[in-house]
């Protein structure tokens, strides 16, 4: 084991090589390994049995930037060649491969498959054995729920790959799936177990086989109280940068262009 830092905890049958950078508190559990080329950001865990910086075919100097305070569990693989900001956090026997770039706060849950070369904005959740084609776009505060499949290939197996886009704020439900090319707007709502085949407007909720839109998501409402379930973030806080403060005090701050459909 060699780092170059002296502040990370390493643990003894850990391996990092000479060429990763540890920032200042960095915990490296048991059996992981952190290849050269890895830079984490300081006050990150590490758990056990994971790779950082999996070395990718034909680009041997390709890095892995991991912004502080990291959370990545045991049994992820994490692939050289991305770019995550601070607070990522990854589940157990996830597979992140090369060319993610993801922002601040990302969550990628236990088992699920981002498969290179797609962007991730700020404070998205992708949920527990999701799975993310190449060439995925997700804007900011997007919702992944689990078992959701995103698709690249329109006439499979083929050589043009063509991802699916989703607009800030957006919800994908359980069991989805999104096929090649489709874009999902600001605020849109797609329903659990949907095939998502043609674009979903702004604002709007779409589900079924094939998604179809139904009615704006403003009109969805709670059961028992009869408010308004959409847009999301004026009625959920928990690990959102408004909690505490609101949603409309936070945009009106300037923190983020977060305008709704009418």
């Amino acid at each position: 084991m060699s780092a170059t830092t002296a502040t990370a905890t390493v643990h003894p049958t850990a391996f990092v090589d000479e060429g990763a950078v540890l920032g200042e508190g960095v915990v490296v559990g048991p059996f992981s390994v952190v290849h050269a080329g890895v830079r984490l950001g300081a006050h990150s865990v590490v758990g056990s049995h994971v790779v950082l910086g999996e070395p990718v075919p034909g680009a041997p100097d390709a890095e892995l930037l991991i912004g502080e305070r990291a959370t990545i569990r045991s049994g992820t693989v994490v692939y050289a060649g991305s770019a995550f900001g601070i607070d990522l956090q990854v589940g157990h026997h996830a597979t992140l491969r090369a060319g993610c770039a993801a922002g601040d706060a990302v969550r990628v849950g236990t088992n699920a498959s981002l498969e290179g070369e797609l962007t991730i904005g700020d404070h998205v959740c992708v949920h527990t054995n999701a799975h993310l084609s190449s060439g995925t776009t997700l804007g900011s505060f997007v919702w992944v729920f689990p078992f959701v499949v995103f698709t690249n290939d329109p006439v499979p197996p083929g050589n043009v790959l063509t991802g699916a886009t989703v607009g800030d704020y957006a919800v994908i439900a359980t069991g989805t799936v999104i096929l090649p090319g489709v874009r999902i707007e600001r605020h849109a709502v797609v329903g659990a177990r949907s095939v998502v085949r043609q674009d979903i407007p702004e604002g709007m909720f779409a589900t079924g086989d094939p998604a179809r839109v139904v009615a704006p998501a403003r009109y969805l409402r709670d059961r028992d109280s009869g408010a308004a379930l959409y847009p999301w973030p004026h009625r959920f806080e928990r690990g959102m940068p408004w909690a505490g403060v609101g949603f409309d005090a936070w945009c009106g701050n300037g923190a983020h262009a977060a305008s709704v459909p009418a």
